[in-house]
């Protein structure tokens, strides 16, 4: 999928966002198990963002190991990684469901970002300019730093940019780090895309 096509329907499914949390039967290796499903909470900015990890990472169903020893057995226990994000913080006993007999559960891959970078602002070389963009986020939530630590895990090297046009030039030029802080610090992401080439952060060397 093009990166301008994925930020459209991120940006679609987060203004169309309704979440609600129930327990679903889900068959699991012919065996039907009753597993926790979406998000219970009102707070906006928590469902902007599960609605948000759902377009990105909605498809990967979350396993937890039960029982000891010769018992052991691996089992379904949420819909999908965003559901879990939302109720428990992220640990090891949480492994991508494996979808064909013996196969074996793998890990997330997600940055611990308990202590979220502040926002700030920084010089990104692109297109060898120098822009100031932000990152970071500022949150004392700890469901949205579980979010935006799962964003980060695959999508902090995609380079957000805002587009501006004016009779005869279309300008295109880098805005966030990151499209996790552009979620951050937009109620929506209308006018953003990503950037046809990643910026990189100024290292002053000297």
């Amino acid at each position: 999928m093009g990166s301008s096509k994925l930020l459209s329907i991120i940006i679609t499914s987060v203004l169309l966002a309704v979440v609600t949390c129930e327990r679903v039967p889900v068959l699991f290796q012919g065996k039907f198990y009753n597993v926790t499903s979406g998000c219970h909470f009102k707070n906006p900015d928590i469902v902007r963002w599960h609605q948000f990890c759902m377009v990105l990472q909605g498809d990967k169903q979350v396993c937890t190991y039960k029982g000891r020893r010769k018992n052991r057995k691996i089992v379904p226990r949420y819909s999908n990684i965003c559901d879990a994000m939302c109720h428990v913080s992220y640990s090891k006993s949480l492994k991508i469901c494996p979808t064909t007999p013996g196969e074996k559960a793998k890990n997330f891959n997600i940055l611990n970002h308990s202590k979220v970078p502040k926002p700030s602002r920084v010089i990104l070389e692109y297109g060898k300019t120098g822009y100031i963009v932000t990152t970071g986020c500022k949150t004392k939530d700890f469901r949205i730093k579980r979010f935006y630590g799962l964003c980060l895990s695959e999508y902090s090297g995609g380079t957000i940019c805002r587009k501006d046009t004016i009779p005869g030039l279309t300008l295109t030029f880098p805005e966030y780090t990151d499209v996790c802080s552009a979620m951050c610090h937009n109620n929506n992401l209308r006018g953003l895309n990503f950037c046809p080439v990643r910026g990189e952060i100024f290292q002053d060397d000297t």
